[in-house]
């Protein structure tokens, strides 16, 4: 990922889960800049098997 001020590239310091995606800590390796960034996971299309299994998971029927 590019940092936001020079643009350049960061570095990943520290990476955690939250309940929507990722939260990620980095750092710029020029400027040294520290930022953070909030990632989630976007699914296109997915099985139906799946996406009854995960309903299932989060219903807790398993």
């Amino acid at each position: 990922m590019k940092c936001p001020i020079c643009e350049s590239k960061s570095q990943v310091l520290d990476s955690r889960p939250e309940k929507k995606g990722i939260r990620r800590n980095r750092e710029c390796k020029e400027c040294l800049t520290r930022f953070t960034t909030h990632e989630t996971l976007v699914i296109r299309s997915m099985d139906k098997h799946l996406i009854q299994k995960y309903h299932e998971k989060e219903e807790g029927c398993i």
